[in-house]
């Protein structure tokens, strides 16, 4: 008898989960929605993780283990979607957990709405609270142009897990780059959705805690790659005639990140270097329109672009008293 395919496919890359998988498996395992498949993709994990999936994988035979060798979470999710056999696919984090119902709430939103694709909100999960995050638009469903411009502007955020897809928007050759790999990835999903629709609720828990992979590495560095996911995007909206929507985009991002690498704790040696690869890169680009910039933005590019060192400075010294005012408020309330 052949095996029933499954609606939905849930992948969850796992490195070194072991505080987190339970609770994560357990929110999955539990939904309301239970035509599904749980694809765990242990990636090299050397602690306890793999113990933990094969406990959850005897005791329900809709979740399966396979195996990469620590590529990082996004070729983590390449090997699962090889392997994925529903056409509906979602996205988890092992450190992350979900609503009981929110597969249930997706799909049928999906379904409703003819849409290739379903958002939801998302919160903010501390430690002892949680903080809801919610859309500055009010739609309910959108079309692809507005899509792609809530994705270029980030008013709808790169995040995968907060999100279902249809199988065939997503290449199964795409990117594979360690860090900010949803960031490098989404718009390519979305460039090829006809509809989303969006369900105006937090239905994910999005941990955030210090010790995540883009939190541990160089604030230059963290922020290089940070940038460099925001070229390719931008490289990506170019070649598929899209620069109406993206003209002005990469230098307000530029000038975004050149302020926090200016405002950060490097060494001013390594923030000098990345504002210099920076500002070749602005400088060839096609598409410039600084009228579409503030006066006080202008302001920062030029002094960016011809005295690099002063605009390190002056971000520092602009950036002090919010500092201040942010520690006497922690020791005030501590």
């Amino acid at each position: 008898m052949e095996e029933r395919i499954p609606l939905l496919s849930i992948i969850v890359p796992a490195y070194n989960a072991e505080a987190y998988i339970d609770e994560c498996l357990d929110s999955l395992l539990r939904q309301t929605l239970r035509d599904i498949e749980v694809i765990v993709v242990d990636d090299g994990s050397t602690d306890a993780t793999l113990a933990i999936l094969k406990k959850h994988a005897e005791a329900d035979h809709r979740l399966r283990i396979v195996h990469t060798d620590n590529g990082g979470p996004a070729r983590a999710r390449l090997t699962a979607l090889q392997q994925a056999r529903a056409e509906l696919i979602g996205f988890v984090d092992a450190d992350d957990k979900i609503d009981p119902d929110m597969y249930q709430r997706l799909t049928q939103a999906m379904q409703q709405h003819h849409a290739d694709m379903a958002i939801c909100t998302f919160y903010k999960w501390y430690r002892n609270t949680c903080h809801p995050y919610r859309y500055t638009f009010s739609d309910t469903l959108i079309d692809h142009d507005t899509l792609m411009r809530h994705v270029l502007h980030n008013s709808i955020q790169s995040y995968l897990c907060n999100k279902l897809f249809r199988k065939s928007l997503i290449p199964l050759n795409g990117t594979t780059t360690r860090f900010y790999e949803d960031n490098a990835q989404f718009y390519m999903y979305a460039e090829k959705c006809r509809h989303a629709v969006v369900i105006h609720q937090p239905l994910y828990y999005y941990r955030q805690r210090q010790s995540s992979t883009t939190k541990k590495v160089d604030n230059v560095q963290a922020l290089s790659y940070f940038y460099e996911s925001e070229k390719q995007k931008y490289r990506y909206y170019l070649n598929h005639n899209l620069t109406t929507l993206s003209d002005p985009h990469l230098l307000q991002q530029a000038l975004r990140t050149a302020k926090r690498i200016a405002r950060g704790s490097s060494p001013r040696s390594r923030k000098l270097a990345l504002l210099r690869t920076m500002k070749a890169d602005i400088s060839a680009l096609p598409h410039i329109d600084t009228h579409a910039l503030s006066a006080k933005s202008r302001l920062r590019l030029f002094l960016w672009q011809h005295a690099p060192n002063l605009f390190i400075t002056a971000e520092r010294i602009l950036h002090q008293p919010f500092r201040l005012y942010k520690s006497c408020t922690c020791k005030m309330f501590a």
